[in-house]
């Protein structure tokens, strides 16, 4: 009898099977937040054989930085055979940075000194789960603005690229006009003789303005000539921006100069009338001249009115518009040149004597 014999030799040479391997993930990180957790279900490893070991590099729940980071499960079984699935996890950063403290819009005058203003105001803030990689801005606090509206503009951004960016307005406002220097005091000037004016002159004053004077304009120049009364004589002044200042001083012109009287009458001796103790004379009243016009021309007595014996004074007076006035008398003196009248005078009487006298008692 004889016996040969040979070995068989069973090997495992298959690998476990991966069972419900995660896909691939996209995750967005939070504003606050440069991670974002994923969670995920663990796959199941299976083999003829059993016996299988899973394990991972990465768990479940783990917080993952910004990119794709790949998970890689491994399944080994009794033999050794291996099996390896992966999937990634990709995090993204799809938000600026958060900014707090942005100023409202700024509404400023200019300076006094100037066309523009020096305009400060509180920086805002600017916060990312991933940091601020840059930080730009248009205008620092403390900076000159010129009149009109300008905006100033923040930008932030964080190291994956995302910027924010956020503005406020400065507007620089003129609303003062011009100012003045050397307005004129108030001028009084008496009125040329013979004449109801004057000629008036003085050193016009000026305006200024930080934005710039477009005109300067009054209602009389120097050397006008000006009718007697009370003159206001107003300048405006015009900025580049349409403000208007005014200023305004009067101009008076006396009138210190009476009237004449001309044609007074001479003083003059009349008679009294027949039968009167006086007499009504007449006269031509004088005639009342000023530069500026005449308000009235008074006397004390009118012709046709009755004047006695004597001598009597008749006094004119003219006033003139500016209450300047001038009187001038003369005097009227009534005579009488008449001799007495004899009324009642008897007719001559004659009388015979009774015999035996020589005389006779006569009345009448």
């Amino acid at each position: 009898k004889r016996q040969s014999s040979f070995t068989v030799t069973v090997v495992d040479q298959s690998p476990p099977t991966l069972i419900g391997l995660p896909g691939n993930q996209v995750l967005t990180v939070s504003p606050d937040a440069c991670t974002a957790i994923a969670i995920w279900s663990d796959p199941v490893a299976i083999d003829p054989c059993g016996g299988v070991t899973l394990t991972s590099d990465i768990a479940s729940g783990t917080a993952f930085p910004i990119g794709t980071t790949l998970v890689t499960y491994t399944a080994t079984d009794s033999s050794g055979n291996v099996t390896t699935g992966s999937f990634g996890i990709t995090v993204v950063d799809n938000t600026g940075p958060i900014a707090t403290g942005v100023p409202a819009d700024i509404s400023v005058s200019v300076d006094p000194a100037s066309c523009d203003r020096v305009v400060t105001w509180t920086e805002p803030n600017f916060a990312d789960g991933c940091g601020i990689s840059s930080l730009t801005q248009s205008h620092f606090p403390g900076a000159v603005f010129p009149l009109g509206t300008t905006t100033v503009v923040y930008t932030a951004t964080d190291p994956t690229g995302n910027s924010t960016t956020v503005f406020f307005h400065v507007q620089v406002t003129d609303n003062a006009g011009p100012t003045f220097h050397g307005v004129p005091a108030d001028i009084v000037v008496p009125n040329a003789s013979g004449s109801c004016s004057a000629t008036v002159t003085w050193t016009e004053p000026t305006a200024s303005d930080p934005c710039g004077v477009v005109s300067l304009t009054s209602n009389v120049s120097p050397g006008s000539v000006l009718a007697a009364g009370i003159t206001t004589e107003t300048y405006t002044a015009i900025d580049t921006n349409g403000n208007a200042s005014v200023a305004s001083f009067t101009i008076t012109i006396e009138d210190l100069i009476p009237p004449s009287l001309i044609n007074v009458p001479a003083d003059m001796t009349v008679p009294t009338a027949p039968g009167f103790c006086g007499t009504v004379p007449t006269w031509t009243p004088p005639q009342p001249v000023d530069n500026c016009g005449i308000l009235e021309i008074t006397s004390d007595v009118d012709p046709g009115s009755f004047f006695p014996l004597g001598a009597t004074t008749i006094t004119y007076t003219a006033t003139d518009l500016n209450n300047n006035s001038v009187s001038a008398s003369f005097t009227i003196t009534v005579e009488d040149v008449d001799p007495p009248v004899f009324a009642g005078v008897p007719a001559d009487i004659v009388i015979d004597l009774a015999p035996g006298t020589c005389s006779e008692v006569v009345s009448w």
